[in-house]
Order: C-alpha cells, then structure tokens, then sequence
C-alpha cells in the first residue's frame, strides 16, 4: 500500500477565463508535482493517505457521478476535470469520502491557508538556496579553473623569458669568446709581426752598411736573410719576403727602377757577387 497526496488544483487557465473548473489529481512528490503546473496556478487542497491509486480512482468514480465530468471535446483534458460552482464543497466531499475509506488522513493544506502558502514560500526558498548555491559552486570552479589557467599561462611565459633570458646570456657569452679570441688572434699576430719586425730590424743592423758604391738585390736579400735566420733561430717560422722588402722600404727607401736593387747599401760580408742578383 504506498502512501501519497491526493490534490485539488484551479488551474491558471481556467482562473485566468474565471471558470470553476478544478482538477482532481495524485502524486507521491507533492511539491514537485505542483511546480509542474502553470505559474499562476492555486492549490486549493492536499492531503497524505495511504493506497493513494485506489482513493483516486474510487473518488473520480465518485465526482464523475455527482458533478459530471468537465468535456472541452479532448478526453485526457476531461477525465479528470470537474466543473463545481464551489471548490468548498467538493473540499468537504473529499474529507468526508476518505474518513469514509477508513484512510489514515493527514490534512496538510486547506484552501488558500497561511500553512499552506508558508510551505510553497519555504520550498521556493528552498530551491532558490540550492540553485544559488548550485551557481555559487560552479562560479567558484570556474573562477578556480581560470585562475589555475591565468597561472599555467604566466608560469609558460615565465619559462619562456627565462629561456629567453638564457639565450641571450648565452649569445652574450658566445659574443664575448669571440671577440676575446679575435682579440687574442689580433694581439697573437701584432705580437709575431713585431717579432717579425725585430727579426729583420736584427738583421738590417748585423748584415746590411751604408756604402755609395754598393747595392742588394731582392733574390741576394731574400737568400742572405734566410742564411742569417737559420744560423740565428733555427727551425722558427721565418718572416716572408714581403715583410723584409716592406721594412728596407722604410729603411731605405724604394729600389732603383732600373736596376731593380737597393743603391748605396751593401752586406757587411759581401758574400755574392752583384752580377747574379737582379
């Protein structure tokens, strides 16, 4: 035997064309059901009873037969639907039915009582609550959800500026190494053209005089030097020949276009003869 509600509802419709038509129904979840209905619609009676199919099948027997049945040509609209001119009466009819049943009634709400209006208050503000609170939560994980993102997105740019940073650090350093060793190669070969330079400035002062009738020929100076080199620093890179004509070139000025030799200047050991220099 389950237990349920037995209700009497004036619908919005019927209200709204100021009909007494009310409508007889059942439900297990009273509150949800009448939430179902159009807004504007009245309860106007609900009560608890037991074996809640039989009470609204043996009522609607009952009423069919003392009110007649409300018929706007559609069948599911009427069969439950009477036309009363006072809803009092089929309220009364209702109560004295069920005491007659021998049910267990429990009269929640009467018509339009303060009790009744307090608990459909309560229940919307129940599900208000709910719904607010339902809102609340969902804003919550969606204001955690992007605060979650907004933090993976600075924690990546952060990453990003660092390796950024880490590249240009490293760039920076790899900028640094080079010009250290150009400088380094620049120093090393400033450092072997003044070697060069003391080389063929050492040799001019041991193996070159100042003499007007004397002359050396580039071939008899390119071989004297390599001589004076070997005896003076072995197996040591040798400054080339374009160094040693540069320097007698400052020394001692240009060749002589004609005879293509150094004029007034000889080896202080005269070692070959002009005749096989050119």
């Amino acid at each position: 035997m389950e237990e349920g509600y037995i209700y009497l509802i004036w619908e919005e419709q019927f209200i709204k064309s100021k009909e007494n038509i009310f409508k007889l129904g059942k439900s297990k979840e009273i509150f949800c059901r009448i939430n179902g209905y159009p807004k504007g619609s009245k309860l106007l009676f609900t009560t608890i009873c037991t074996n809640v199919d039989d009470v609204e099948k043996q009522l609607l027997i009952i009423f069919k037969e003392k009110y007649g049945l409300y018929n706007d040509g559609n069948y599911k609209n009427s069969r439950e639907r009477f036309n009363v001119k006072n809803y009092y009466s089929i309220i009364n009819d209702i109560i004295s039915y069920l005491n007659l049943f021998n049910n267990n009634m429990d009269l929640v709400v009467t018509t339009q009582s303060k009790e009744k209006q307090k608990l459909i208050i309560e229940n919307n503000k129940k599900q208000k609550e709910e719904k607010k609170q339902k809102e609340e939560k969902k804003q919550k994980e969606e204001k955690k959800q992007k605060e979650e993102k907004k933090q993976k997105e600075e924690e990546k740019k952060q990453k990003e500026e660092e390796k950024k940073q880490e590249e240009e650090k490293k760039q920076k350093e790899e900028k640094k190494q080079k010009e250290e060793k150009k400088q380094k190669e620049e120093e090393k070969k400033q450092e072997e053209k003044k070697q060069s330079q003391d080389c063929i400035i050492g040799f001019i002062m041991d193996k070159i005089i100042k003499d007007s009738s004397g002359s050396i020929g580039l071939r008899q100076l390119n071989d004297v030097f390599k001589e004076w080199f070997q005896m003076n620093y072995g197996n040591r890179k040798s400054p080339n020949l374009s160094e040693i004509e540069e320097m007698m070139i400052k020394r001692f000025g240009n060749r002589n276009t004609k005879t293509r030799k150094w004029m007034g200047i000889k080896f202080s050991e005269e070692e070959y003869k002009d005749d096989m220099d050119y």
